[in-house]
């Protein structure tokens, strides 16, 4: 539920056309299904096919529209399956952290160990 509270509703929706703000309206009437699904999802080793495909569009950075080097490829893919992913990645990250897998020389992509703090770190050997 923690995740359906957190969505950004001004993000557009992926192929599926589920559109983030009203996900987030229906978000109490859908966590018991969407919950089911990601277990579903889960035991079965399988993705439904919606979640699994992108739509690639361009936005313009800045400077003249004429330009095609002002414009950067965004992919737009399913707001369900970025919470599943979501959920999927919190719990690989809590079993590595209580687990003690990281090495001490691991920075990056961790909560409070970020580059920059690795680059300070080694300028301070």
């Amino acid at each position: 539920m923690k995740k359906l509270n957190a969505i950004k509703t001004d993000k557009s929706p992926g192929p599926d056309q589920l559109h983030s703000r009203v996900l987030f309206e229906v978000r109490n009437e859908i966590f018991a299904p969407l919950t089911h699904l990601f277990k579903l999802s889960l035991e079965t080793a399988t993705l439904p096919y919606d979640w699994k495909i992108g739509e690639t569009t361009v936005i313009n950075k800045n400077g003249s529209k004429a330009n095609v080097s002002n414009y950067w490829p965004v992919s737009l893919t399913s707001i369900v399956c970025k919470i599943a992913e979501s959920l999927t990645r919190d719990h690989i990250m809590i079993h590595f952290i209580s687990n003690n897998l990281f090495r001490s020389k691991q920075f990056g992509f961790i909560k409070g160990r970020s580059t920059v703090l690795q680059l300070l770190h080694v300028l301070d050997m």
